[in-house]
């Protein structure tokens, strides 16, 4: 697949991992992989936690890394 930019190939994993429940499995077992197919480079050197934040009424929150 080819896209214009990394915003637009993670919001096209998204919605594939939206509504493809074996592919949302993949990508939450082997992230950077999935990611790579999807011609987004992610580092060797860089973690890839991929959470299934779908549960209606559960806020998530995300704590950054300190500045």
């Amino acid at each position: 697949m080819k896209f214009k930019n990394a915003k637009e190939a993670i919001d096209a994993l998204i919605l594939k991992a939206q509504k493809d429940k074996e592919f949302k499995k993949s990508l939450i077992k082997k992230p950077k992989e999935v990611m790579r197919g999807f011609g987004i480079g992610i580092p060797e050197k860089y973690k890839v936690i991929v959470s299934d934040q779908s549960q209606e009424n559960t806020f998530y929150l995300n704590i950054p890394a300190k500045k």
